[in-house]
């Protein structure tokens, strides 16, 4: 008699290869919302002679063990692989930060365009509910120049490693020896972007009347710890979400 057991290893809820529709497979990607991206074989053409936007995310797992700058040790990490290879990745933001709200969503999207984003760069990084393994997704796919990112049915490149490394080494070999090249003034370190301007009008140093009977709602940002100390003033009644 056999005995078959099923072993999950790791549960991919960020970026997931959900289905295989004749020989065009699927990439489920979520942001503030799920895309199904197609999945190719090749890299975006212009990636070695345009800009590149890189967005971070810690898996579930990973995210309840690790100080709040792990993700960017990880960009510090992949940083190193795409100057090598020669992508100039110009900006670095964690997931969550982006899709916080509207506000920061339509913000830093307004930014990417401005800075001539051409495609982004997606990396998650968790490990297994035991600890044990640590797993790497890539997704590179070219930027929708809109607030929304992305696009239902656009082309992506996805490697996925135990290690960091073995995707950067896949990336170089596509890459360099196949694209055209005109990045060479690449930042040594990776530019974390904390300082868009979400919110734009005039400044008033006066709470609003009604603020003072209801709860105040409080999006959860990357960085808990200078969240709390900036709340730690507010004298009225408020709730993280």
């Amino acid at each position: 008699m056999l005995f078959f057991k099923t072993v999950k290893l790791i549960s991919f809820i960020w970026i997931t290869l959900i289905s295989s529709i004749g020989f065009t497979q699927i990439i489920s990607l979520t942001l503030h919302k799920t895309f199904k991206l197609l999945r190719n074989n090749d890299l975006p053409n212009n990636l070695l002679i345009s800009k590149s936007a890189v967005i971070v995310r810690l898996g579930d797992q990973e995210a309840q063990t690790v100080p709040d700058d792990r993700w960017q040790e990880v960009s510090k990490e992949a940083h190193e692989g795409f100057k090598r290879t020669g992508m100039d990745a110009v900006a670095y933001y964690y997931l969550d930060d982006i899709f916080s709200g509207t506000e920061s969503q339509r913000a830093i999207s307004s930014f990417l365009t401005k800075r001539g984003i051409k495609n982004l760069i997606f990396i998650n990084y968790d490990k297994t509910v035991t600890g044990a393994i640590s797993y790497y997704n890539i997704v590179i796919t070219p930027y929708s120049e809109s607030e929304d990112y992305l696009i239902d049915g656009q082309l992506a490149w996805k490697g996925e490693s135990s290690e960091l490394g073995r995707i950067m080494n896949r990336i170089f070999r596509e890459a360099v020896p196949s694209q055209k090249r005109t990045n060479l003034l690449i930042s040594e370190n990776p530019e974390f972007f904390e300082d868009v301007q979400i919110i734009r009008g005039k400044r008033e140093e006066v709470y609003p009347v009604d603020v003072k009977s209801f709860k105040m709602a409080v999006p959860k940002w990357s960085d808990s710890e200078t969240l709390s100390t900036i709340m730690s003033q507010y004298p009225l009644q408020f709730e993280y979400t």
